[in-house]
């Protein structure tokens, strides 16, 4: 049988639909006041009386974040790679599958371009590594993985 052989390789950004789990890191909603807590309940008379920052030192400027991403001016993605594989399956058919990496999320969609490059570059050495547990022929891996950083 013909080893697997890897046809194309993608890094895919996706949009986090419930990314309110990744915002924790700045501070959360509530009725009851913790260390650092801003009361917003004049401005936002439908929601929860405080902002309870993350860090009390920078309430302010985490409040302004939370707002701005209510405001739609930045988002929550993940990052991932996939390649697509073919291996024959009979005379004149190739057979397709898609692995994927494992992906990380909460990746916000104002980090500068060298950080979604690292992250990508992490991406798809988790891949090169899955797709060699599967036994996948990897000498056109550096190639392509070259063209997917190169079309982020």
């Amino acid at each position: 049988m013909t080893q697997p052989r890897i046809d194309s390789i993608k890094i895919k950004m996706e949009h986090d639909t419930d990314p309110y789990h990744a915002l924790e890191n700045l501070g959360t909603w509530s009725d009851t006041p913790e260390e650092g807590a801003i009361d917003v309940r004049p401005m936002d008379a439908n929601r929860f009386r405080y902002f309870n920052p993350a860090i009390s030192e920078y309430a302010k400027e985490n409040l302004a974040r939370i707002r701005a991403y209510e405001r739609g001016e930045w988002y929550v993605h993940g990052v991932s790679a996939d390649a697509v594989v073919s291996y024959p399956e009979g005379e004149h058919i190739r057979r397709l599958t898609t692995f994927t990496s494992g992906s990380i999320g909460g990746v916000e969609s104002d980090s500068d371009d060298a950080y979604i490059h690292t992250l990508a570059e992490e991406q798809l050495a988790d891949l090169r590594d899955h797709l060699a547990v599967f036994g996948v022929n990897l000498d056109n891996f550096g190639t392509l993985a070259k063209e997917a950083l190169d079309n982020l």
